[in-house]
């Protein structure tokens, strides 16, 4: 039981770094305001659910990359 403990403290110290890496890099990247009729268009430069911008929404978009939860979305809309 005490391994799956430290287990669990360095998942959330990975999270914890990769959240604050993704915000340096790609804090304020991603804000659709172009009218192409390729992708989804975001009115007014609206940041999609999963950004970098504040920390909660970092920690929430490593682990929904983690997880592989739309990871090909979020891989979409920032290489775009």
């Amino acid at each position: 039981m005490k391994d799956i403990g430290y287990f669990g403290l360095l998942l959330l110290l990975y999270l914890f770094i990769s959240a604050l890496l993704g915000m340096e890099l790609f804090a304020e990247y991603i804000k659709f305001e172009d009218l192409s009729n390729e992708v989804p268009v975001y009115p007014g430069g609206v940041s999609p659910r999963l950004n970098f911008d504040k920390f909660g929404q970092a920690m929430v978009a490593t682990f929904a990359l983690l997880v592989n939860e739309d990871w090909n979305i979020f891989l979409y809309d920032y290489t775009r």
